[in-house]
């Protein structure tokens, strides 16, 4: 009994990490094909069976690019922060600009705003570079799907109904 709840258990876990590698994929597959979800994960387990070495280097570049992307965003931003409210020639432009302006920046702890602003920088970066992340993903994903079929468009086989029927229906229920 031990061992049959040990076998479980790894089948379930091992699932459990092919849909966590798949998953951001599998609703581009919906999207793209107008199929099932679990079409699309078969869809997706295949392409990525199909061709692993190209689909890890996608994934691979795209996690590059949104750790790249957080830490070049979040970092000027934490930059640009920290000159404006340190650098004191900054501070005499604006007060040429606006009579008594720079007073109004002055903080007793500089390096607490610009913690506060980087948490708010690093925070902006992130939610921007994960839709960079997923758009990007999902545009290798299609370049993929193309350089496997050569036609990334159409729709499932197992998919009951065709598009003028799913439109029907689609219109049918919003009457």
């Amino acid at each position: 009994a031990q061992v049959l709840c040990c076998c479980c258990l790894c089948t379930v876990m091992c699932i459990e990490r092919i849909l966590s590698l798949v998953n951001d994929l599998v609703y581009t597959d919906v999207a793209l094909r107008s199929c099932g979800y679990l079409d699309a994960v078969d869809n997706v387990v295949r392409v990525a069976a199909s061709n692993p070495l190209t689909y890890m280097a996608i994934k691979a570049s795209a996690i590059v690019m949104r750790v790249v992307g957080v830490s070049i965003l979040g970092g000027c931003g934490t930059f640009i922060s920290y000159q404006v409210l340190s650098s004191s020639e900054l501070h005499r432009q604006l007060d040429m600009v606006f009579e008594n302006a720079s007073t109004m920046l002055v903080t007793s702890n500089i390096l607490g705003t610009t913690i506060a602003a980087a948490l708010v920088c690093f925070y902006v970066a992130l939610a921007f570079m994960m839709v960079f992340y997923q758009t990007t993903y999902s545009l290798m994903y299609c370049m993929l799907l193309t350089g496997e079929s050569g036609d990334w468009s159409k729709s499932c086989e197992m998919s009951p109904l065709s598009s003028g029927q799913r439109r029907t229906a689609l219109e049918a229920s919003f009457e």
